[in-house]
């Protein structure tokens, strides 16, 4: 059982990596899609 312990907080931690690089590059692409819009709405007015 402690090695299966180990093993899953191993993942766990591969796992909270991946999931906070995935969500690094959301939020990346959510701030350059706020920005395109702001520069055609720039561009319109």
């Amino acid at each position: 059982m402690k090695f299966a312990a180990v093993y899953n907080r191993k993942f766990q931690i591969k796992f909270d990596r991946a999931l906070e690089a995935t969500r690094q590059i959301c939020f990346k692409r959510q701030i350059k899609a706020v920005f395109a819009a702001n520069a055609q709405t720039k561009a319109q007015i």
